[in-house]
């Protein structure tokens, strides 16, 4: 039959052989990445397979009058991050409309850079897919795709795929 196939680490393998699949699913707040979540939904939706909504930050230290820099604390660092698993809760649940998606997603706050912090992650859980939103300048010709998308595509081992944005009406 028609099964679906999808290239693996050299080789192809059927995505019907593939079971119990884990889905990075890049986060960044952007209505990309609210496609990103939906995509996923709609398209890994076997039993088993596993959605994981992950979302990078950075505690960004803070200018204080006169000329000093405050570095947060490991208190507030914690403080950030439960912020910010709280902001990627209610994301996903806007994102998704049937709560059986919802429940289906799992969520990763880490701190750092994008690009490598998602790569990190993909490895850490051994992701079959990165999904990734497409945050190209449309302004500017030669970045067709934004820096951490095209740093996904370049520099992951696994399979990416970038969901572009949506025309608006």
């Amino acid at each position: 039959g028609g099964a679906a196939r999808h290239f693996r680490f050299g080789r192809f393998i059927t995505m019907a052989a593939a079971a119990g699949r884990t889905i990075l699913l890049a986060v960044d707040g952007s209505d990309n990445s609210r496609e990103v979540l939906r995509c996923g939904a709609a398209f890994f939706s076997r039993p088993g397979d596993v959605l994981l909504a992950v979302h990078c930050f950075q505690s960004i230290p803070q200018w204080r009058a006169p000329y000093s820099v405050h570095i947060p604390t490991e208190e507030e660092k914690a403080s950030d991050r439960q912020e910010e698993e709280q902001w990627l809760r209610e994301f996903v649940k806007e994102s998704l409309v049937h709560k059986a998606d919802q429940a289906r997603v799992q969520i990763k706050v880490v701190p750092g850079d994008p690009r490598s912090a998602l790569l990190a992650v993909a490895e850490e859980v051994n992701a079959d897919c990165i999904m990734a939103g497409h945050c190209g300048h449309k302004s500017v010709p030669s970045a067709l795709l934004g820096s951490c998308s095209s740093h996904l595509l370049h520099h992951s081992q696994r399979p990416v795929i970038i969901v572009p944005e949506q025309e608006s009406d």
